[in-house]
């Protein structure tokens, strides 16, 4: 039974790769088209907001399954099985990120550059009376968590409630800047995304945690990593840029993951590694502590182009 499923998944993922892969040139050319690129590190001009392929896909999906439930072939459209919850959780995701990636999207094209951090978007405020386009972003997705984490039935009680959710959203807000701090060298997001992804898998398949596999985040996932894959040779050679819309979107969707599938005990967890690697980095650059580490280092290059090492 477990085998059928994963060849399900498996089928999907290459369907959702091919699809990808298909709409990958035209949404360069779009980009290119409409003048959204932006400098790189090296002061390149590619392409922004890469991160555009993600969200594409999560609505392809999510457009996929609603036309599969209306017509009766949710079984055929996300295998053997599906939960009640398999068929409303992509629907759910899909919007949320789309909050979330409209939000990163407004950052990338409009955003002010000068203003970083939370320090910066204060300082705007106080100097212009201008709402930072980081702010926004923050308040998208503090609005885009609660989306996904309020329960439709109800809780165990207010006290206990209150708590998880608080709890969960403040997972979610500190994922999503996580992955955003690491966007600022080619792959380094897609690099960091992919090492949570793998351990929570890892830490999943070894717990045996039935309602995670069985309950549609797997599934809902997949056109994610599928979005990856394809964006992972151009990103990690220069060629575009995630942007906010991406890493934004990846670390929301990370956090989500958790907030979700695991107990508030492995969130709890999660939160204080979080927190403590924002206080690092609110007085150290990420990038330094990268270079001082000869395997973060090796890591941080694996894949990309050498010819510019700096």
């Amino acid at each position: 039974m477990l085998g059928t499923v994963w060849m399900g998944w498996a089928l999907q993922f290459v369907c959702w790769v091919m699809l990808g892969k298909a709409l990958f040139p035209a949404a360069m050319k779009f980009m290119s088209a409409h003048g959204l690129t932006d400098r790189n590190y090296r002061g390149e001009s590619i392409p922004t907001s890469g991160g555009l392929m993600i969200w594409l896909l999560l609505v392809c999906q999510a457009l996929w399954y609603k036309l599969a439930a209306a017509f009766g072939l949710t079984e055929a459209a996300m295998g053997t099985g599906a939960a009640s919850l398999a068929e409303k959780l992509p629907v759910s995701l899909a919007g949320a990120a789309s909050m979330v990636a409209l939000a990163g999207f407004i950052d990338d094209t409009v955003g002010h550059k000068a203003y970083k951090g939370f320090a910066g978007h204060f300082r705007l405020w106080k100097e212009r009376r201008v709402i930072s386009t980081g702010a926004v972003k923050a308040g998208a997705t503090g609005i885009a968590a609660l989306w996904i984490i309020v329960p439709e039935g109800g809780g165990s009680g207010a006290g206990p409630a209150v708590l998880g959710l608080a709890l969960q959203w403040l997972l979610i807000g500190l994922t999503t800047n996580a992955i955003n701090l690491l966007d600022t060298r080619p792959g380094r997001a897609l690099k960091g995304f992919a090492l949570i992804a793998a351990v929570l898998l890892a830490v999943m398949a070894a717990s045996a945690n039935k309602e995670g596999f069985g309950g549609g985040i797997i599934p809902s996932l997949l056109p994610v990593i599928a979005a990856c894959a394809v964006l992972a040779q151009p990103d990690l050679k220069g060629e575009l840029m995630l942007g906010d819309t991406g890493s934004n979107l990846l670390g929301f969707l990370l956090g989500a993951w958790i907030a979700l599938c695991f107990g508030w005990k492995l969130q709890a967890a999660a939160v204080l590694l979080l927190a403590g690697l924002h206080a690092v980095t609110w007085r150290l650059s990420l990038s330094k502590l990268i270079e001082r580490n000869r395997f973060l280092q090796w890591v941080d290059w694996l894949g990309r182009d050498t010819a510019g090492k700096i």
